[in-house]
Order: C-alpha cells, then sequence, then structure tokens
C-alpha cells in the first residue's frame, strides 16, 4: 500500500511539473509529430522527425481524442509514464 501512495505522490508531482514547465525543443518536435501522424502524415516520408518514431505513432490517437488540447494531454500523459516507469524500476529492482 505504501508503494501506491508513493506513485500517487509521483503522479501528481510530476503532472504540476509538466504543466507548469516551459516548453522546449524536443517536446515541440514530438506533439507536432504526434499531431501530424494524427492527420495521417508519415514521418519521414512526409515531415523531418529525428528520432524514433514510435512516440508519434502511439501518440497520434491521444492528439485525436484531446483536439485543440493536444499539448497539455501530452505532456500528462508523459508524466504519467514516467511514473510507469518508476513503478516497473521498482517492481525489477525488487524488496
Amino acid at each position: 500500500m505504501n508503494i501506491l501512495l508513493m506513485l500517487a505522490a509521483l503522479a501528481i508531482l510530476f503532472i504540476t511539473l509538466a504543466l507548469l514547465r516551459p516548453v522546449d525543443h524536443d517536446e515541440s518536435q514530438y506533439v507536432a509529430a504526434a499531431a501530424l501522424t494524427a492527420h495521417g502524415l508519415l514521418p519521414y516520408r512526409d515531415f523531418a522527425y529525428l528520432q524514433t518514431p514510435l512516440q508519434p505513432y502511439l501518440f497520434a490517437p491521444v492528439a485525436i481524442l484531446a483536439s485543440a488540447w493536444t499539448w497539455p494531454v501530452l505532456r500528462i500523459l508523459n508524466a504519467l509514464l514516467g511514473v510507469a516507469t518508476i513503478a516497473c524500476v521498482h517492481t525489477a529492482a525488487g524488496p
């Protein structure tokens, strides 16, 4: 139960930081790539993308659902994925 409380606290912290932080160059690239992919364009073929294309493909459905709220929703999603990563590492590390 303690771990769930700690993960919830981390989620609150990460989401708060994600929403308060200024936009950086890398972030504008993945948000734009997710939005373009959501409209049927493909990385490398239709627009330049400097990273592996997994994130635009996975985040495109979220961008469609979020519509005008794509930027804050993807920031929150990344924060929650960070918490999930911490939970996985904690589980793998054992007690």
